[in-house]
């Protein structure tokens, strides 16, 4: 008996999660088809609204960044020349709401309207130049659009401005669009997360009443409920688990087949944008929402149906 060595409780309680982990493992393995099922339906209650929200994402970027398009352009009267021009850019360049102006020619607006277009013969045979020179005033970023709007109609007032452009008006517009496509991305993932959380029951109530002469024989003997649940609890984060590997691939093959015709269409109107796949921190949310769905689900068939056996 002085040989006798008591089991570290820790071990032994680490030890019998990790059989009850594999065996849960196997066990679905050896179902494939039945796995698979049950892995897609979260799979596509994570797909879906992260599809969307990276769609959003993709947008964003697409657009060039909302505070680039906050820009002011004030076209100057062709009454004044460059040196004066030049002098109001300085002048507006010192508004508060301005952090830098930028001054553009007439000679200059041609030039580029030149290399930008294919309009030459049109340019040559109108005898003179028709852009006007203009001011390109990039506000501060602390101004709020309320600021914006009322710098414009300030510089509407000035005499030597003939018109002015507030760039902000479609960004604002699309702002909102993509915060619409933001919240329904949210709205579209709770009640995706709600019907699988009960498909998920579902699924683990049919094994449970596979083994309900197995679980009626434990709980005759005394085993304690957490023992009878574990299995349970394990196979859903493996259902879990599976459905963020299935909507993770789907979203990366979603990608790869949009990746050609974007960049095609990117190329045709002289762009520079490249389709972003799923950020790190998406992919652990997606993952990390795949175990709360696969365990909430069981637990939830668990609790209900365990009694009853």
């Amino acid at each position: 008996m002085s040989g006798f060595k008591r089991p570290n409780p820790v071990r032994r309680y680490f030890s019998e999660h990790a059989r009850v982990c594999v065996a849960a493992f196997g066990k679905q393995w050896r179902e494939p088809i039945g796995t698979l099922l049950s892995a897609l339906v979260i799979g596509i209650t994570l797909a879906l609204p992260a599809g969307l929200e990276l769609l959003v994402n993709n947008l964003r970027q697409a657009a060039g960044g909302l505070n680039e398009t906050r820009n002011l352009t004030v076209f100057v009267k062709d009454a004044l020349d460059e040196q004066a021009g030049r002098a109001l850019s300085l002048r507006l360049a010192k508004l508060p709401a301005v952090a830098r102006a930028d001054y553009t020619s007439r000679e200059q607006a041609l030039e580029d309207f030149r290399e930008r277009t294919e309009l030459d013969g049109v340019l040559d045979a109108l005898g003179r130049n028709p852009l006007p020179a203009s001011i390109t005033l990039v506000p501060d970023p602390a101004a709020t659009p309320v600021d914006l709007r009322n710098l414009a109609a300030s510089l509407r007032a000035d005499d030597a401005v003939e018109q002015v452009q507030l760039d902000s008006g479609w960004s604002q517009r699309l702002a909102a669009a993509l915060a619409v496509g933001s919240r329904l991305s949210l709205i579209l993932a709770v009640g995706l997360s709600v019907a699988a959380v009960f498909a998920m029951g579902n699924t683990i109530r049919l094994d449970i009443e596979a083994r309900r002469e197995e679980i009626a024989v434990m709980q005759l003997i005394g085993a304690p409920a957490g023992f009878i649940r574990r299995p349970f609890l394990y196979a859903g984060f493996w259902y879990g688990l599976s459905g963020a590997l299935i909507a993770v691939a789907a979203l990366y093959v979603t990608r790869y087949a949009l990746a050609a015709p974007v960049n095609d269409l990117v190329q045709l109107y002289e762009g520079a944008f490249t389709l972003r796949g799923p950020s790190m921190q998406t992919l652990a949310t997606i993952f990390a929402a795949g175990v709360v769905l696969g365990l909430g689900g069981a637990w939830l068939a668990v609790t209900r149906h365990l009694g009853r056996v």
